[in-house]
């Protein structure tokens, strides 16, 4: 029987839908997060439960050939994206397989399975995204994306998935926040202002949207932050959504 801080040599020989590595240990399935098939590793169990443990990586001793190093500084720590350790066209084979056996054993089928389709962009595809805002422990605003399982922020404003405008757009808001003095969101004790900022871009059009969901009727110095906004090529639409 597995056991928390137990440390165990395997290799990673499946991987989750969730973008965990899977394991065997002791007839254990022990899954582990940002891992990739081949590795062989040493492992922590950090929670066991009846049938099943999470672990974690104690030392990588031989990587797989899928695994790749990633630009993202904060990928491991926002929850955002599961796959980023591995190569794109391994990404794709492991979607295809869980498409494939999820027929098969939920559906009773006998696909054929046609060839997957790349995206032509691997980065910058989301033309949609909404950033909540808060407060970090030295009282700065940041914004960025929750944590994993969590409504903890970790600060970003320049995810690769999305498009290069909302850098652009969210620094604006932010130093607009600090020179007005204005308060995020606080969902502890249900005060403070701006809660989140969605933007969408449109690809065709080139056209921007900003809408700030805030916690109350308006947000001071509305007109000033417009004049900010617009400076932006393509920037079209600013709105305030009362949340």
């Amino acid at each position: 029987m597995l056991h928390k801080n137990q440390i165990e040599q395997t290799t990673i020989t499946a991987m989750s839908s969730d973008g965990n590595g899977i394991a065997k240990i002791d007839g254990m399935v022990v899954f582990v997060p940002y891992t990739a098939v081949g590795d062989q590793l040493q492992v922590r169990i950090v929670k066991v439960q009846k049938n099943f443990a999470f672990g974690i990586i104690d030392k990588l001793l031989q990587p797989s050939p899928d695994r790749v190093e990633d630009r993202c500084p904060v990928y491991k720590k926002c929850g955002g994206c599961a796959f980023r350790h591995i190569s794109y066209d391994a990404e794709l084979r492991h979607k295809a397989q869980f498409v494939e056996d999820n027929l098969r054993r939920i559906g009773g089928l006998e696909p054929k399975m046609l060839p997957i389709t790349p995206s032509p962009l691997q980065q910058g595809y989301r033309n949609k995204a909404q950033f909540p805002f808060g407060t970090d422990k030295d009282g700065n605003v940041v914004t960025g994306f929750y944590a994993g399982r969590t409504h903890t922020i970790i600060p970003n404003t320049d995810c690769a998935l999305g498009v290069p405008e909302n850098r652009r757009i969210l620094e604006i808001i932010l130093a607009h926040m600090k020179r007005f003095q204005i308060s995020a969101y606080d969902e502890q004790t249900g005060e403070g202002l701006l809660r989140h900022v969605l933007i969408r871009k449109g690809f065709q059009s080139g056209q921007l949207m900003v809408c700030l969901v805030v916690n109350g009727g308006r947000f001071p110095e509305e007109e000033t932050l417009a004049d900010a906004l617009w400076q932006l090529p393509g920037m079209t639409s600013l709105s305030v959504n009362t949340n």
